[in-house]
């Protein structure tokens, strides 16, 4: 769905459709991650839309839509995480489904997402944190749902 802002013969934007909830830089003023109210998230969680803005060659495309995103400090990428689904818990005799949240990179460069989390995780507020960064984790703290 796209939405559809009114743009009058001076440039001016007039109300558009759904609501522009966030604007977030990067730290070198390279890109633009705007989030927009999603028309359609099915989920009965509210979820954001988000687009990403290449200042250079101004340039609109597609991030995902997301419970939340921001930018990692001092890297080019996006962290978000996916709306919420639905999953079956493992093992024959359960026929119960728990509710499901995935945490992902998105590389603006290529284009691309990445999952950080999969399987039984339930992400619901990331954060950043400075002094955990290593190769198998970049600073981002998250949530997961114990496995029995």
């Amino acid at each position: 769905q796209v939405n559809i802002c009114p743009i009058d013969s001076h440039g001016t934007i007039g109300k558009c459709e759904t609501p522009i909830r966030s604007l977030d830089w990067t730290e070198d003023g390279k890109w633009l991650l705007i989030g927009e109210e999603g028309l359609n998230d099915g989920s009965g969680e509210r979820q954001d839309d988000y687009y990403l803005v290449n200042l250079a060659t101004l340039k609109l495309s597609t991030v995902a839509s997301a419970y939340t995103a921001f930018w990692l400090p001092g890297r080019d990428q996006i962290v978000y995480v996916t709306p919420q689904g639905l999953a079956p818990l493992p093992g024959k005799q359960r026929k119960h489904n728990v509710w499901v949240q995935q945490l992902m990179f998105f590389d603006p460069a290529k284009g691309t997402p990445t999952g950080i989390t999969s399987g039984l995780t339930n992400n619901m507020d990331p954060s950043w944190c400075e002094g955990a960064r290593s190769a198998d984790s970049p600073g981002v703290v998250t949530q997961r749902l114990p496995s029995r």
